[in-house]
């Protein structure tokens, strides 16, 4: 490089120059004289050309006004790895690069980390490794499709599909149990079926009651009794059909509550009062061919006497739906 004095110095110079001025003014090496600027100097460049060198690393030759150059590119210059800082020769710097433990590298399940967590990356966290199935079916799965593994398992959990049955057990236990209760399987569908058209006869469906021959008296004997206006009689609970009923008796009207079951029931009803001076009378709602209750629920009739009968017979039958 040249000065405006005249003078030429080599670059290794020139950098010294103008690390010892530390932001001072530079001056010529030669003859002190302030510089403002440093430019090529051609003729120097032209002669070095001229004139081969010999690199002391690699010891190829070359053109001295390329030194610069070689030495970017010289394979036997020491050089540090970008990642982990490390010294070696520069025709080591692709084969270093492929073991560097602080390279980025890449996952197939996406994720991006140094290769020295690529170990604990794959027994970890990465969403591709092979995991035992979580319910010890035996099979090995990659994390990521645990759940759809879990659709065809045959250690999942599952509610026997069969309304009422309530059985839980495991997917590979479910045809053996569905071959062992097909009778009383039957019988919970059969009862299901039964509630559907049910149900269904409360909207537009049409529905006939099917006689069940399930059938039973209940007689209340309540005797000759004088009762307050507001006293309310009741009847004992009888256990019929499996479930538990009651009759009572309030101001000249009867009822018969269905108090506990596990299910609804269609009845057919009628009621036999028989009065303390001998006469009996029937009551039945004729305009209804039953009557659908759930638990809680109630029928009643009237008797138009406000005074308690003598006794009240009861004649309930269950029925089962059936199309027209």
């Amino acid at each position: 490089m040249a000065t405006p004095c005249g003078h030429t110095f080599c670059g290794f110079c020139v950098t010294k120059f103008k690390n010892e001025a530390a932001g001072r003014v530079i001056t010529c090496g030669v003859c002190r004289q302030p510089i403002t600027a440093f430019f090529k100097n051609h003729l120097a460049t032209t002669i070095l050309g001229m004139v081969d060198g010999k690199c002391l690393r690699c010891k190829g030759t070359f053109p001295l006004n390329a030194a610069k150059d070689h030495l970017k590119h010289c394979q036997e210059v020491e050089v540090n790895c970008n990642h982990c800082g490390i010294a070696l020769k520069r025709r080591d710097e692709a084969s270093h690069q492929a073991t560097c433990l602080m390279v980025d590298v890449a996952c197939q399940c996406g994720a991006v980390f140094k290769r020295a967590e690529e170990e604990n990356h794959n027994e970890t966290t990465c969403r591709l490794r092979e995991v035992p199935c979580p319910l010890d079916c035996g099979k090995k799965i990659k994390w990521c499709w645990i759940p759809s593994h879990s659709l065809g398992c045959a250690k999942v959990v599952q509610k026997c599909p069969v309304d009422g049955c309530g059985q839980i057990l495991r997917r590979e236990e479910m045809e053996g149990h569905l071959q062992d209760e097909q009778g009383r399987h039957f019988l919970l569908l059969w009862r299901e079926r039964s509630h559907m058209l049910w149900r269904a006869n409360r909207g537009q469906l049409s529905v006939t009651p099917l006689r069940t021959n399930e059938k039973a008296v209940m007689r209340w004997n309540i005797g000759k009794r004088q009762l307050p206006p507001v006293a309310v009689l009741q009847s004992p609970v009888w256990d019929k059909f499996s479930r538990k009923w009651r009759m009572s008796f309030y101001q000249g009207t009867i009822r018969l509550t269905y108090l506990q079951g596990l299910d609804p029931v269609a009845v057919v009803v009628s009621f036999v009062v028989a009065n303390s001076d001998g006469r009996k009378h029937a009551f039945r709602e004729v305009l209804l061919t039953y009557i659908l209750l759930a638990e809680g629920e109630h029928t009643e009739v009237s008797t138009g006497c406000q005074d308690p009968p003598e006794s009240v017979t009861l004649r309930i039958e269950v029925t089962a739906p059936l199309y027209k």
